[in-house]
C-alpha cells in the first residue's frame, strides 16, 4: 500500500495517538501533513472500528481547544507468552496494553519445544475462556534465544557452541502458533521485548539498553526509538563478551572468561557449590539436600554471609565491566536492568 492509501493513513493516525506523539486533529495534521478534513475522516474510520475514542479532555495551543483522542482497548485482546528458565508467563491484554489477567506456570520441560508451545497455548485458551470478549486479535511470544524476526524462527547464536540444547536452531515458533491460535503472531527474544517495553514508558529516552540477568546475561538495544536487532539478529548478546582472561572460568560455550561464566545464575550456583566443597564456612552448606540456587546465594549475601557476598560482588563487577564498555560505544541515555533472580542492586552500583 502507498502512503496515500487511506488505511496506511489510518494506521499512522493510530500510531500517533497510541504513542502520544499527536492526539488532537491539529497535532495529527501537523505530524502527518494531511489536511484537517482528511484527518477527520481517518479518525472517524478508526472510531467506527472501535479503535479510538475521545478521552474527554481538550487541549489548546492558544486558540480554540481541540478534542483529545485516545486508543480504545475494547476492540480486541492480545495473548502474550514468555518462556523463562523455570517457568512460563502467559497473559491477556487489551489493545491499550492493559493486562486483563497474568499467570505464572512452573515449567521444566524447555527441551521439548512443541510441548512448551502447547502448554502456553493451553493457558491462552484458558484465559480466553474466562474472558471471551472481545475477540483475540493476535499473539506475542518471547523466547530465550535470538530470533530471526522476519521468519519467526530462533536464530543462530553468537557462536555455534552457545546454541541452547533446549532450543535447537530453526524452530518455527510463528508458524506453530499461527496454526494453533489462528491469529497473527509476533515472536522475539525476551531481551528485545524487555527493551521494547522499557522504550514505551512515558519518560523513556530514544536510546537505551535493557539488560536481562537470568540463567545467562542478555540485552536488548533501542536506538533512535527503534529496536536494533543487528544483521544476524544477535545484537545485544553480551553474555559471551570476555570480561577477564581466566582459565578457571570456562563458559558453557567452551571459552574462558565470558560474562556468563561470572554472572549467569549457573555460574553463581557453581561458585557456591565449589566454596562448600572446599570447606569454606558459609550458611549455604545448610541448604542441602535440595539443589542450591542463585536466589539462595543472594539471600545469604543479604544476610551477611561472607562467601555469598564475595560471589555476588564478583558477578556484579563482571556485569559492570561489560556494561561500561557497552555504554562507551553505544552511548545510551539509560540502562535498564531486569533480574528475576539475582544481582540487581549490586550490579546497579557497579554500573
Amino acid at each position: 500500500m502507498s502512503p496515500q492509501d487511506p488505511w496506511v493513513q489510518v494506521s499512522e493516525v493510530l500510531r500517533l495517538i497510541r504513542t502520544g506523539e499527536a492526539q488532537t486533529r491539529p497535532e495529527i495534521a501537523d505530524a502527518t501533513r494531511l489536511g484537517r478534513n482528511v484527518v477527520t475522516l481517518r479518525i472517524q474510520a478508526a472510531q467506527e472500528l472501535g479503535l479510538v475514542r475521545p478521552s474527554g479532555d481538550q487541549r489548546s495551543r492558544g486558540g480554540r481547544a481541540a478534542e483529545v483522542w485516545e486508543l480504545s482497548g475494547c476492540a480486541g485482546t492480545i495473548a502474550v507468552g514468555m518462556v523463562a528458565e523455570n517457568h512460563l508467563r502467559v497473559a491477556l491484554a487489551d489493545l491499550r496494553l492493559q493486562v486483563i489477567e497474568d499467570r505464572r506456570i512452573p515449567w521444566d520441560r524447555l527441551g521439548e519445544q512443541e510441548a512448551t508451545c502447547e502448554r502456553i497455548a493451553e493457558e491462552m485458551d484458558a484465559l480466553l475462556a474466562v474472558h471471551p470478549t472481545p475477540q483475540l486479535w493476535g499473539v506475542g511470544l518471547g523466547v530465550l534465544a535470538p530470533v530471526d524476526f522476519d521468519s519467526g524462527r530462533n536464530a543462530d547464536p553468537v557462536t555455534a557452541a552457545t546454541a541452547s540444547p533446549r532450543w535447537p536452531r530453526g524452530f518455527d515458533f510463528r508458524a506453530w502458533f499461527v496454526q494453533r491460535m489462528q491469529v497473527p503472531v509476533w515472536v522475539d527474544s525476551v531481551s528485545n521485548l524487555m527493551a521494547l517495553g522499557a522504550s514505551v514508558e512515558a519518560d523513556a529516552p530514544d536510546d537505551l539498553i535493557a539488560v536481562r540477568m537470568e540463567q545467562g546475561v542478555g540485552s536488548g538495544i533501542v536506538s533512535r526509538g527503534a529496536l536494533h536487532r543487528g544483521a544476524d539478529w544477535i545484537a545485544g548478546e553480551i553474555n559471551h563478551v570476555t570480561v577477564k582472561e581466566d582459565p578457571e572460568r570456562i563458559c558453557l560455550c567452551g571459552r574462558a572468561g565470558c560474562l556468563d561464566s561470572f554472572a549467569g545464575s549457573w555460574a553463581i550456583e557453581l561458585d557456591a557449590s565449589k566454596a562448600i566443597s572446599q570447606g569454606r564456612v558459609t550458611s549455604l552448606s545448610k541448604i542441602s539436600p535440595r539443589p542450591l540456587t542463585a536466589d539462595d546465594v543472594v539471600a545469604a549475601a543479604e544476610s551477611g554471609d561472607i562467601v555469598s557476598v564475595e560471589i555476588v560482588l564478583r558477578a556484579a563487577e563482571a556485569v559492570g565491566k561489560a556494561l561500561a564498555t557497552v555504554v562507551t560505544w553505544f552511548n545510551p541515555r539509560r540502562v535498564v536492568i531486569f533480574s528475576y533472580t539475582h544481582l540487581t542492586l549490586p550490579t546497579n552500583r557497579e554500573v
